[in-house]
Formats: C-alpha cells, structure tokens, sequence
C-alpha cells in the first residue's frame, strides 16, 4: 500500500486519570480555604490584564476528577439559582458569617439549595500582596454583581502554593469557573466593597492546607437582613 492510500491510523488516547472518589469533611462550606493555613498571594509585578465581561475560566485539567461537561453544567447550575433567587431571597432561613482571619474581609450570607450552596458576597477592599491565596474543596461558580476585583490564579497539587499564573481584573458581569480541584486564587476588591453570588458543588477529596484561625464570627442579624435586601432590591427583583 503506498503512502498515498495508507488510511490514518487514529493516536490512542492517553489513560484518563484516575477519579479521587469525592467525601465530605464536614468542613463544606468554611472561610477562604476550609480550615486552610493562610497562604499570601505573590507580590504582582506590572498592572493585571483588563480582562471584563463573561469570563469562563477553566483551568488546565490536570489529574481532574470532574469529566470536560462539567464547567458547562455549572453554568446552569448558575442560571437554575438565579431564576429562584427572588423568592429564596424573601426567606430567613439563611446563615451569616465574616471571614476576617485574612484579608480580605468577607461577609457571607449563605444557604443550601439541593446538593450545591449559594453563598452572597460582599468582599471588602486590602492591600496589593495582602489576600489569601487558597484552594478550594469544592467546585464553584462566581458572578461578580457590583464592583470590581484583581484576581491572581494559579494551579498545582497539595499544600504549597504554586506559582501566581495569571491576574485578571473581574468587573460587574464577569462570570467564571472553578472546577478543577488544583485551582488556586486570590480576590482584591479595588476603591470600594464588591458584591457577588457564588455557587459550590459537592466537596471533592482534596488535602486542603491547615491552619489554627479561630472559629470565624457570625454576621450581625442587622447586616444580614440589609445584605439580603440589597440582593433582592438591586440584582433579584421578585417582579423579574
């Protein structure tokens, strides 16, 4: 047979990696990193890349468990908990909490909603080289509502943070995924407090980095009845 007429032979496709079978540590839904050592973001060099709008971010899936579908599925995942936000938002059924053992300080107001968490942000300016570069023990979905924050990501197994591989600056629209259990990533609200809603999937088997932060304080009633008004007067309307 000569060249010409030789059909193509296909490359065998790589062994998929083997799947980490995901467990729930109780520790679903903590601060920043749950339980994580407080792991400084890396000095930035230069300004971050004006990247706005609806970003996906999918980071490269090394050793992901979770199979390519996946970041689409948050996505509607995204859209099924905005179209019930206005009459979640109308409950008091919800839980507040300030993450304030490492910058930057976040207010959380949070709930179940089947097997994910929807969690609303308010993320309150720090300093350049100051916010916590974490992990997370679950996939996640973000939509930034309000404000603006620089946002370093970077990816890479266990405890030690890996090198800062990208800055992006995420403004008001911007929509983005975490899905691969090695991203890691820091958040910097610029001039003024950010709002966003957040969306976390089924904790996967990771080891998380560890740290002896105290017990995080609850979210005074008075703001967290405020919080979920604005949620619901400013970006979820019962009347949409």
């Amino acid at each position: 047979m000569s060249p010409r007429t030789r059909p193509y032979r296909q490359r065998r496709p790589a062994a998929a990696q083997p799947d980490r079978a995901a467990s729930s540590t109780g520790a679903f839904f903590g601060p920043h990193a749950i339980g994580g050592r407080p792991t400084r973001a890396a000095p930035r060099r230069g300004g971050p890349s004006r990247a706005t709008g609806r970003v996906g971010m999918v980071l490269p899936a090394i050793a992901s468990a979770r199979p390519p579908a996946y970041p689409r599925r948050m996505f509607d995942v995204l859209r099924e908990v905005e179209e019930a936000l206005p009459e979640l938002l109308l409950l008091r059924d919800w839980h507040g909490l300030r993450v304030v053992y490492e910058p930057p300080e976040v207010e959380r107001v949070w709930r179940p909603w089947g097997e994910h968490r929807i969690a609303l942000h308010c993320i309150h300016p720090c300093e350049p080289g100051a916010p916590l570069f974490h992990p997370h023990p679950w996939p996640s979905i973000v939509k930034v509502l309000e404000g603006s924050y620089e946002m370093g990501v970077g990816h890479g197994p266990g405890l030690v943070a890996p090198p800062l591989a990208m800055t992006i600056l995420a403004g008001a629209g911007t929509t983005y995924t975490m899905t691969d259990r090695d991203s890691w990533h820091f958040v910097r609200p610029l001039d003024r407090p950010s709002l966003s809603l957040m969306v976390t999937g089924p904790p996967w088997s990771r080891e998380m980095p560890r740290g002896d932060h105290p017990p995080q304080p609850a979210l005074a009633p008075a703001r967290m009845e405020a919080l979920l008004q604005r949620f619901a007067e400013q970006f979820y309307p019962r009347s949409r």
